[in-house]
């Protein structure tokens, strides 16, 4: 299922911000890259931008294994 949202210029901006620095560390620590459309924009849907701000890396894959999103 596909689904289209307009979000505020600053919103996306910060959305992508986190994204990258999830991925900088998610790669530093584990030694994997998370998919932006399968693991990190769920994650955004489900915990919101400010909740996944808050995440380090240990927290992001631990919440992703929590909504069965590491298959």
């Amino acid at each position: 299922m596909q689904y289209d949202v307009a979000v505020p210029d600053a919103v996306a901006g910060a959305v992508d911000r986190e994204f990258i620095r999830l991925v900088c560390e998610c790669n530093q620590l584990f030694g994997w890259r998370p998919d932006k459309h399968q693991h990190y924009l769920p994650l955004v849907v489900v915990d919101g931008v400010s909740g996944v701000e808050s995440m380090d890396a240990d927290a992001f894959f631990e919440r992703l294994d929590e909504l069965g999103l590491l298959q």
